[in-house]
């Protein structure tokens, strides 16, 4: 596919940035979409693969300055943005009939078929593959995708194929765990992850993923040892925020109630006299569902409701207002369905709905949204609803939808796909809300006889 810029010098960044971005680098590649912008402030297509909402509205505006494949690409994504999947699947068909031999846009449609089609996912991976054998990004997402399909041997050659393909990358070796935990390879991921740390001792990837294995073994005092390695090599505000995170989610595991509180009220102090707005959400947020995880639901709603009545106008990471309240709201229907009073659920759920059409469609707010809808549905007795909103595909695995899809099934008496996703509960780490939910798996696992 052409790509219009009036530099070639932008336009070799924009290449390197382009495979950073496939390889799911987005900070690596945004300081290069950085640079080549700065050479070209009209390189429609850097702003796409910028990511923000106001590098969207910039290739938006730039659109009739390039060619039929740009064009259809911005839609695409645009398309994507706006939650539409449907029409972006649509437009990245037209794309690849259009560009039939360009790898980069086999991926992008493989990308968009993780939400509408698995098979056509694979296929669409699968060529990106054969038109370039040392395509890594291909191979990486390939290999999440059959490892979320149960394809675990298929799933482990085609990681093994990007991590010798990208040795260097720091998320090389971040895709391997997922694997090495659902097929039981506890030590086998500890022994691999000591490496990455002996090859590069600053590796947050490894200090994270050795924090949650050591977790599976019980082995909490290594896990709290490699969660402060975390804070002690965290590079920006947000690997910070997961030490703390995680820090807390080992103390709710533990049983221990007064410390995580202890360490996320730190947290939330420490923001307010650094003037911090979006540190001091993301931890009120988290207090109030680790709230919900101890069944103090009226205290939940006061937190959340304390979030909302603190936003303002301006948050310090690039997060929109609304998506902090569509996040308050969506929560706040679950901590008042948990409770019985569906009207007030619903109220939020309504709510949260509404700013959902608003904000970016990233993966994380598909999340939420399942999150939401589910939880209700569950809460209600609506089982089926709960499992189908669940359901609905996402990029990432989601730990708090694949634990109502198994409260679900077990509800209806489907005791072999409860024990299947508690197993994916269970194995899925999130800095966040793991804690919420490990020690209720570990106990289901155990009932059905797991362990």
């Amino acid at each position: 596919m052409p790509i219009t810029t009036s530099s070639d010098e932008a336009l070799a960044l924009f290449i390197e940035a382009r495979h950073l971005w496939e390889c799911r680098e987005q900070e690596k590649a945004n300081a290069l979409l950085e640079e080549a912008l700065e050479i070209d402030p009209d390189f429609a297509l850097a702003y796409m693969y910028y990511r923000i909402p106001s590098s969207f509205i910039k290739a938006k505006q730039l659109i009739h300055n390039v060619t039929q494949g740009e064009k259809l690409f911005i839609k695409a994504g645009l398309a994507y943005v706006d939650g539409d999947f449907s029409t972006c699947g649509h437009l990245y068909d037209s794309l690849v009939q259009l560009y039939p031999k360009d790898q980069h846009c086999w991926l992008s449609a493989g990308n968009i078929n993780r939400n509408l089609d698995l098979v056509k996912a694979e296929q669409c991976y699968r060529k990106a593959i054969d038109i370039d054998p040392l395509h890594s990004g291909a191979h990486r997402r390939l290999g999440v995708l059959l490892q979320g399909m149960g394809r675990f041997d298929e799933a482990d050659q085609a990681f093994q194929e990007y991590l010798e393909l990208e040795p260097e990358l720091g998320n090389s070796a971040l895709v391997y765990s997922h694997l090495l935990l659902k097929q039981g390879r506890i030590q086998e991921g500890i022994k691999f992850y000591r490496n990455v740390l002996h090859q590069d001792p600053s590796s947050i990837t490894a200090y994270v993923r050795l924090t949650w294995l050591h977790m599976y073994q019980d082995d909490f005092e290594d896990a709290m040892y490699y969660c402060q390695k975390i804070q002690e090599h965290s590079q920006n505000q947000e690997q910070a925020e997961w030490a703390i995170s995680m820090a807390a989610n080992i103390h709710f595991i533990l049983g221990n109630g007064q410390k995580t509180m202890e360490i996320i009220d730190a947290a939330i102090h420490q923001a307010e006299l650094e003037k911090n707005k979006s540190t001091l959400h993301h931890f009120i947020h988290q207090k109030g569902w680790i709230l919900m995880g101890m069944n103090q639901n009226s205290d939940a709603i006061l937190m959340f409701m304390d979030g909302l009545n603190l936003l303002s106008d301006s948050l310090d990471r690039d997060q929109d207002l609304q998506t902090i309240q569509f996040r308050y709201h969506g929560a706040l229907s679950i901590a008042y369905a948990k409770m019985g009073s569906d009207s007030r659920a619903e109220h939020h759920l309504v709510k949260a709905r509404s700013l959902y059409s608003s904000v970016e469609k990233s993966w994380t707010n598909l999340d939420f949204k399942r999150v939401y809808e589910s939880a209700n549905a569950f809460y209600r007795g609506d089982y089926g609803r709960a499992i189908s909103e669940a359901s609905i595909r996402s990029s990432n695995e989601c730990v708090l939808c694949q634990y109502y899809q198994a409260k679900s099934y077990e509800a209806i008496g489907q005791f072999d796909k409860a024990l299947e996703y508690y197993q994916m509960a269970y194995y899925s780490y999130y800095p966040d809300y793991t804690g919420l939910v490990f020690n209720a798996c570990q106990e289901k696992l155990e009932e059905f006889g797991a362990f």
